[in-house]
């Protein structure tokens, strides 16, 4: 998300091309159009001076995610929209223009050559996609050639210890495993989840069949499917199991985790991959219990699968997943599959929040709210430090709706652990959902280290702080490197600063 490309206070990237390009040449095609617009944001972006100077400073290793293109796309697809080959093939060369990165000569790992390339445009038209193969990639000729602009996966050497693998988890995925993404829906362009805007949550169960489609139930998929207490035909009976990375980068992507002869292997990897479950259901039968990020690695819990337990079956070990997108900083363990009652766990995973865009908390406080569940979200009582405001929506996702109501009710952290349910996310070490800032991991031969620096979400007098504001906390984590057979222990180290209720 180096840029927004519809966003509150932003227009839309084709509305920013006003019709003419910075000579005041008019412009009528939609791809010249979506150029100029991606263009003038990338532009408007870059007058940051504290951006210039970070770029000047430092080496950028990126990887875009939804919104250097759209909202929540995949492939040329946008959701509720439909799919758009000119805007994907513009977005792609905009990015490729303004976000220098060496890609058609990184380097080779031992088994698995590098298969990144430059920008090559393509000429195509936005029309509806359809034939949907493996991976659900639709082989729609103008999809194909918008998606295959660029490959942007990759292999960096970071010292001598680490090997960073960038995967591209945009621009050849599947429709998540939601019910809002059937190929007929897809084809009229009103395929769309709605997780973000009605907090609509999925069971495991659910996700899962859905992912796999047609090979669900070792090919026998069910016929229907209870989706919001409702029986309906199953939306996936007769489609393709899902990918987020496409069969070729996950095959480069297991041969580079394979060959590499760094002690650490780091996932450069947009979006966690650890998952998120809420359970109001625990606490009001009424509500459902389940997953809410489908756009996420839980709405590919299949390939989620298949890439831990190809770790664990080749014995490879000391691979760290760091990631971001979910504008909060969470730290967790990643598992085999979360479903099961006793959880392999395989690697660990570190989530930054966004350095200077919304933070995610307010947002989700606004959605429970309207469910009427907004105590589950707020500060507990006698807690008037707006530093604290979302701590019982972590507490939420670290311990169940029944433990977060109860600190709504007491203020009590430790009391209100007392005799409530299991944990929906035991694997869920840390959760601070309203603070920007960065992460800064460091790597040595036997352990590897991952700091949170925390700013407090709000603007600040930068006539009175302009080096901008003083960090509100920095948490560290420590991982002990492992070997084949050992399960991977993330330890929590120290807090310095004020850490969020529940937490210190």
């Amino acid at each position: 998300d180096y840029i927004y490309g519809t966003t509150r206070g932003l227009p839309d990237a084709e509305a920013q091309a006003v019709g003419s390009d910075e000579l005041g040449e008019p412009l009528s095609d939609a791809f010249d159009l979506a150029l100029e617009g991606q263009r003038r944001l990338y532009r408007l972006f870059l007058q940051d001076e504290d951006l210039q100077d970070a770029r000047a400073l430092y080496p950028f290793v990126c990887i875009w995610d939804d919104h250097e293109f759209a909202n929540d796309p995949w492939q040329s697809y946008i959701a509720g929209v439909g799919s758009m080959p000119q805007k994907r093939m513009a977005a792609s060369q905009a990015w490729f223009e303004y976000v220098p990165q060496i890609l058609a000569q990184s380097r080779d790992i031992p088994g698995a050559a590098n298969e990144a390339y430059d920008y090559q445009y393509r000429e195509v038209e936005d029309v509806p996609m359809e034939a949907f193969g493996d991976g659900f990639v639709s082989l729609e000729p103008n999809n194909l050639a918008a998606i295959q602009a660029l490959a942007t996966y990759r292999a960096v050497r970071w010292g001598k210890l680490v090997d960073i693998l960038v995967t591209d988890n945009r621009l050849y995925r599947g429709p998540g495993a939601n019910p809002g993404y059937s190929e007929a829906l897809i084809t009229s362009g009103t395929g769309s989840a709605k997780a973000f805007s009605k907090f609509e949550l999925h069971s495991g169960e659910l996700l899962s069949v859905l992912a796999q489609g047609r090979d669900a139930n070792h090919g026998a998929p069910p016929e229907t499917l209870v989706i919001g207490g409702e029986e309906v035909p199953n939306p996936r009976l007769s489609s393709p199991a899902v990918s987020m990375l496409c069969l070729q980068q996950k095959a480069w992507f297991e041969k580079a985790l394979k060959g590499s002869d760094a002690t650490w292997k780091v996932w450069a990897n947009a979006m966690p991959v650890m998952a998120f479950k809420f359970d109001p259901g625990s606490l009001n039968p009424d509500f459902p219990s389940g997953y809410l990020w489908t756009d996420g690695w839980d709405g590919f819990p299949n390939e989620r699968t298949d890439l831990m337990q190809y770790l664990l079956d080749e014995g490879i070990t000391n691979v760290v997943s760091l990631s971001g997108d979910r504008h909060a900083n969470y730290a967790g363990m990643v598992a085999v599959d979360y479903e099961v009652s006793q959880p392999r766990y395989v690697i660990p995973d570190f989530t930054c929040t966004a350095i200077s865009a919304f933070a995610r908390g307010p947002f989700l406080s606004r959605q429970l709210e309207k469910l009427g569940l907004g105590q589950l979200a707020t500060a507990p009582p006698g807690i008037d430090d707006p530093f604290n405001a979302e701590s019982t929506l972590n507490f939420f996702m670290r311990h169940g709706a029944v433990a977060a109501d109860n600190l709504a009710k007491s203020g009590n952290p430790q009391a209100s652990l007392q005799g409530v349910p299991t944990s929906p996310n035991p694997h869920l070490a840390y959760a601070d959902n309203n603070v920007n800032g960065y992460s800064i991991a460091r790597f040595e031969a036997n352990h590897m280290e991952c700091d949170f620096v925390c700013i407090a979400a709000k603007n600040w007098d930068e006539n009175v702080q302009p080096q901008g504001p003083d960090a509100l906390r920095i948490v560290r984590f420590r991982v002990e490197r492992w070997t084949s057979g050992e399960t991977p222990v993330m330890e929590r180290l120290s807090t310095i600063g004020r850490a969020p209720l529940g937490e210190s």
